[in-house]
Parts: C-alpha cells; sequence; structure tokens
C-alpha cells in the first residue's frame, strides 16, 4: 500500500470537513428534499481545485440525486440559481475556469483550520448535532480528545459526556 503524502491527507481532511458542513447546514437533499443517504455534492466538478471546498458550490444531495445530476442538471442548476443568483453562479464558474490551479500546502493547511472552525460554530449554533458533529470532525482531522478537551482545537471535549448517556 502506498503511503499518501501530506497534500493528499489534506485534501482529504478537507473533503470530509466540507462534507460535514453542508450537511449539517442542509440537513436534505436540496433537489428532492430526502434525508436519506444525503452526500456532499458539486455543483462544478470537484476536479476543479479552485471551487473543490468553496460551500456555495457544495450542497447536499441524496445519493440519486448525486449520480443524477451529471445528465439532468437542470434540478440542481435551479437550485443553485434560486439560492445564490446568478451571478455567483457566474462568478463561480469564472473561478473554475481558473487555468491549471494548485493550491499550496500552506494554503491548504490554512483551509483546513477555518473550515474546522466554522463546523464548530455550525456545531454550536445546533447543540443536538453538537457531540455527533465534534466526534466525527475530530476524528476526520486526526484530533485526539483528551482530558476533556481537543488537543488540537482547544475546545471541550463533550463526546464522552453524550456517549455514556446513551448507554
Amino acid at each position: 500500500m502506498t503511503k499518501k503524502t501530506k497534500r493528499q491527507l489534506l485534501i482529504k481532511q478537507l473533503d470530509d470537513i466540507v462534507s460535514l458542513i453542508v450537511r449539517a447546514r442542509d440537513k436534505m437533499c436540496i433537489t428532492c428534499g430526502t434525508i436519506e443517504s444525503p452526500t456532499a455534492s458539486h455543483y462544478i466538478s470537484r476536479r476543479k481545485q479552485a471551487t473543490r471546498w468553496d460551500l456555495r458550490n457544495v450542497n447536499t444531495q441524496c445519493w440519486g440525486c448525486n449520480k443524477a445530476h451529471r445528465y439532468w442538471p437542470h434540478r440542481y442548476e435551479r437550485y443553485m440559481l434560486d439560492c445564490y443568483g446568478v451571478e455567483t453562479v457566474k462568478q463561480l464558474g469564472a473561478i473554475a475556469d481558473q487555468p491549471i490551479f494548485k493550491w499550496k500546502l500552506d494554503e491548504l493547511e490554512q483551509m483546513k483550520i477555518q473550515l474546522a472552525r466554522y463546523l464548530e460554530l455550525i456545531a454550536l449554533a445546533d447543540l443536538g448535532l453538537l457531540p455527533h458533529v465534534k466526534a466525527k470532525l475530530c476524528s476526520k482531522v486526526g484530533h485526539s480528545l483528551t482530558e476533556g478537551q481537543c488537543s488540537w482545537c482547544g475546545f471541550p471535549s463533550h463526546y464522552d459526556k453524550y456517549n455514556k448517556r446513551s448507554k
């Protein structure tokens, strides 16, 4: 098995964090409304690095709608226009069309920190999600929860307290 580079690990962590953010933000499929099989769906392909982690470009879709939007993009496009407007959709397209774009390693690390903190704000805003989102976030970005707080972000760990209640 090939060892992943630091860049590959950061990209995977960013994908995971953004997925958690959009699923917590949207709570259901933006095209059909179901809560079953939520996925993080990119309006503009995730191959376009410049918009891969832009939260306007990533929204929750069920697995079926995510797969279908490649062939029938009109429902996703309608959502994007209704939610963000024509100018934002054009802006995302212009950003994505930049010639060969590659994030620098320090930019990826900084983005990871900012998005992890943003996810914390979402979790704090919806206290019902806090223990579940926090546990997923900390495991996704390599946090170690010790002595009541996360050693990476410094936020208190409520995960153990909630786990004991549910047993």
